[in-house]
């Protein structure tokens, strides 16, 4: 915790503490406690609101550094198994108290029920990187996009339309698609959005609609990285597009050269996602691997 956190929140405690006293006094006064009374409950009062919103501040600290540091686990090897059964064990605490949240309390949309998706939604990268791709599907799909702010509705649904699309639930990746606001209000999330877009028309009916798009993205430095580059992973999910949408068009030398430009900037790893969904170009891909195998 910063220096800088610590001092808001010291303020936030305090003119919370001042505003409760006022309140309290005010009140016992006015069903006849004397003025010292009140003034004397009220400061008890005052502390037990102040020390509540320390441990639920401190409380929240703790678990987003534990799962941040469990997260990092995730990527040892050896280490791995344990520290996904830890991290899914506080993920599974922080959404039975969210549960109770929203069952108890008459809450606005967007409020502290984003606290369960906050913290899962930074893990979700480490944790599909380590292959727990089917846990991470469950848990998001069990989130309410009405319970969550505009930033994290963004992350979320494109964290779960790349979960449907792995999984070949293309109708389910439009229909998710469709319904979220655009554009997102996280630039990120909305770069990864239409990368997803474009690649679900590749290997559907629009291949000619998803050249179009992935040749503007890759134009635009909309979606770059702070340097002013289109991100890696990005340019790498264009040219996954570009290579079904020539192959759906039946351009066969151009979507090979798509794929061997992929395996150079990305790895040869990377022909192996051209699967993941199936599309026009995976077959070739899978040559083009064995080619370099070969070769």
């Amino acid at each position: 915790m910063s220096v800088g956190m610590v001092v808001r929140m010291t303020f936030s405690c305090a003119l919370v503490a001042l505003a409760v006293a006022l309140v309290a006094t005010d009140l016992l006064t006015m069903v006849g406690w004397t003025l010292s009374r009140a003034e004397s409950a009220a400061g008890v009062i005052a502390a037990a609101s102040s020390g509540a919103l320390v441990w639920f501040s401190s409380w929240h600290d703790r678990a987003m550094r534990g799962a941040a540091v469990l997260a990092f686990r995730l990527r040892e090897p050896g280490a791995a198994p344990e520290a996904f059964e830890a991290l899914d064990r506080l993920l599974t605490r922080l959404e039975d108290r969210q549960r109770r949240n929203i069952a108890n309390v008459d809450h606005e949309a967007g409020d502290n029920r984003s606290e369960y998706a906050e913290i899962l939604l930074r893990v979700v990268g480490p944790l599909c990187r380590a292959g727990f791709w089917g846990s991470v599907r469950q848990r998001l799909a069990r989130l309410q996009a009405t319970d969550l702010t505009a930033p994290l509705r963004a992350l979320w649904t494109q964290n779960l339309a790349t979960c449907l699309l792995r999984d070949g639930e293309i109708e389910a990746v439009q229909r998710l698609l469709q319904e979220q606001p655009r554009p997102a209000s996280d630039p990120s999330a909305e770069s990864w959005m239409s990368a997803t877009e474009a690649l679900v028309m590749a290997i559907t009916d629009q291949p000619k609609l998803a050249l179009v798009r992935a040749n503007q993205a890759t134009a635009t430095k909309g979606t770059a990285d702070h340097q002013g580059n289109l991100e890696e992973s990005l340019r790498a999910t264009y040219r996954m597009v570009r290579a079904h949408a020539h192959a759906s068009l039946g351009n066969i030398s151009a979507a090979r050269t798509e794929l061997e430009r992929l395996a150079q900037e990305a790895g040869e790893e990377a022909l192996v996602a051209m699967a993941i969904p199936v599309g026009p170009a995976t077959a070739i891909a899978e040559q083009v691997t064995k080619e370099s195998q070969s070769g």
